[in-house]
């Protein structure tokens, strides 16, 4: 999740933040970390994400296929989860960032 305190204006004090702009409130930023297990990394040697790649060519198709995987899980399971989760609350609602793939914005 993107870092959205930075500030708008001049800069002096009692500006409201980016967040607070754009969306009227303040938003809670976590940043969590995927289990590369669940996208199918580590189980043989042959993807365990810590192998040694040989070539800058090949190192970027793997994380390319890698963050394609993850924004997959993303959008295909975790947002199922949290918008089950948030479905008890009234007026939340979580979906993907425009700008980032990798992004759950809960509002």
């Amino acid at each position: 999740m993107r870092n959205e305190s930075r500030k708008s204006g001049s800069g002096r004090g009692g500006e409201k933040s980016v967040a607070e702009k754009r969306y009227g409130a303040c938003r809670l930023l976590l940043h969590l970390i995927l289990d590369w297990r669940l996208l199918g990394y580590g189980h043989a040697e042959s993807n365990d994400p810590y192998q040694a790649i040989t070539s800058k060519t090949k190192q970027s198709r793997y994380n390319q296929e890698m963050n394609a995987k993850a924004a997959n899980y993303i959008r295909g399971t975790l947002l199922g989860q949290l918008s089950q989760l948030f479905a008890a609350v009234s007026g939340v609602v979580a979906s993907i960032d425009g700008d980032d793939p990798h992004t759950v914005n809960v509002f």
